[in-house]
């Protein structure tokens, strides 16, 4: 009786490095009306973000997103009010 050979399979899996000290992505900042607003997740999006809000500040939903705006700590984007005559 033949005897069967057996196949070796070897995987390899690599891990993402590790960046490296002082270097890593900013935190997202919102700036609605004098307000620094935490960003309530990275998975979101600018507009998700400004709906998220709206809960707390309905008028959001109107305003104009500025940015993103790079500053040594953060990265802020602006909702702004927008200017325009009502009716």
């Amino acid at each position: 009786m033949a005897t069967k050979k057996r196949k070796t399979v070897t995987t390899t899996t690599t891990t993402p490095a590790a960046p490296a000290p002082g270097v890593g992505t900013l935190p997202r900042v919102f700036l609605y009306s004098g307000y620094r607003l935490a960003d309530p997740g990275t998975d979101k999006s600018v507009e998700e973000v400004r709906d998220y809000y709206a809960q707390n500040y309905p008028e959001i939903l109107n305003a104009e997103i500025k940015g993103p705006v790079t500053t040594d700590a953060a990265i802020e984007y602006t909702f702004a009010k927008r200017v325009g005559a009502k009716g």
